[in-house]
């Protein structure tokens, strides 16, 4: 599965497209569930034409990547079947925020996935020493807790080849808030 969007689940078989819909059994047990399918998830499906598809089966998941809803005591999943979660996160414009950090850690490690930190437009911190006193304190503290951190810049291309050396045979996916650069 490789994107959700309202009832529609696109799958790829063989580098093509299906947009599928559950069979009716998953369909009761979708409303059991917040998610009974996420991006990652390997699914077996029934051809109906060209680019479309029925799922009629979802295999076990060996990681998932889930955060717990606001007031809620459910979990929504994020991704599943995933090795890495490069915890993406940017200086100045938004700030650094540890915190958030910390629970995208917890949430990896708490579904059998390696962590690793990606600090963006750090070509921002010139005229911040404030900010770049913050990144080196976290990136010791990570760093003594073995969590690779990598500090990119998308203007100067720094850090972009390490990310791509470490996607490698790697099941990974980016994750983080609004405006860091995970794009």
């Amino acid at each position: 599965v490789i994107s959700i969007k309202r009832d529609l689940i696109h799958v790829v078989k063989e580098k093509k497209e299906f947009v599928c819909t559950l069979r009716g059994s998953l369909l009761k047990e979708k409303s059991k569930q917040k998610n009974l399918i996420a991006v990652g998830d390997i699914v077996h499906f029934i051809i109906c034409s060209e680019h479309e598809g029925v799922i009629v089966n979802i295999e076990e998941r060996y990681s998932i990547l889930a955060r717990q809803e606001a007031l809620k005591t459910k979990e929504q999943i994020i991704a599943v079947n995933i090795d890495q979660v490069f915890i993406t996160t940017s200086v100045v414009k938004p700030h650094l925020k540890p915190t958030l950090i910390d629970r995208y850690i917890i949430a990896a490690r708490k579904g059998d996935m390696q962590p690793i930190i990606v600090v963006n437009k750090i070509d921002l911190l010139k005229n911040h020493p404030e900010e770049k006193a913050l990144l080196k304190a976290i990136t010791k503290s990570y760093k003594a807790i073995d969590i690779p951190i990598i500090c990119t810049s998308v203007q100067t291309k720094k850090g972009i080849k390490e990310i791509k050396k470490l996607m490698q045979n790697k099941a990974s996916v980016f994750s983080g808030q609004s405006g860091v650069g995970k794009s």
